[in-house]
């Protein structure tokens, strides 16, 4: 997430249990597990009893969050819950990862963007309504990144993350993380990523 907002939001994104056929959020799995969810939480952390090792995994079988991807329906909430913060709305960025495999051929073939970590996007831009667009086949891609022109917030999923982090002023972020169609929770650019396994942090 690029620095220089005023605050910070992170947004969980839904975790399946297959034993039961239903969505649940991350604070049903950590009370399940005697956890508690915090900002910098990983989702290896989330899925492990509090007594086990550090490095452990709990049985996991059929419990997965969603990865590098922010479900078409709570996108299209951030996107309306966004609009408002923005005189751009009407003018939007959105940058797909090029890496993903069902990529259509004609998208394959446009010139890509390139981030400072040696990703490449291919880089879409349109009004902000246009994000539920953004899928192939049957299968919705939230962006990696999305923005409005006049950067007033930045929206960033990582291929491999099971969280959306949104960056913008207090105001925003406070809407954001008063939505309760959104699992959510403030957090600040220097708190670690979801990039478990690894052991919590005693503070």
């Amino acid at each position: 997430m690029p620095s220089g907002f005023e605050a910070y939001a992170r947004i969980f994104h839904p975790i399946w249990v297959n034993r039961e056929a239903r969505w649940i959020r991350w604070s049903e799995l950590a009370e399940r597990n005697d956890q508690l969810v915090h900002p910098e939480i990983s989702f290896w952390e989330l899925v492990r009893p509090r007594d086990a090792g550090p490095w452990s995994i709990h049985d996991r079988d059929g419990i997965n969050a969603v990865e590098g991807s922010l479900a078409e329906d709570l996108c299209a909430r951030l996107a309306e819950i966004l609009a408002p913060f923005t005189a751009a709305a009407h003018k939007c960025w959105f940058a797909v990862w090029e890496g993903w495999g069902d990529l259509p051929a004609e998208l394959e073939a446009l010139p890509k963007a390139e981030a400072p970590f040696s990703r490449r996007y291919v880089l879409f831009s349109g009004p902000l309504v246009a994000i539920r667009s953004l899928r192939w086949g049957l299968r919705f891609q939230s962006p990696s990144l999305w923005r409005p022109d006049d950067q007033a917030w930045c929206v960033s999923t990582e291929i491999d993350d099971c969280s959306t982090f949104v960056a913008s002023s207090d105001r925003c972020i406070d809407t954001v993380v008063a939505e309760s169609a959104l699992e959510s929770m403030r957090t600040s650019v220097e708190a670690r990523g979801d990039f478990g396994p690894y052991p919590p942090r005693d503070n």
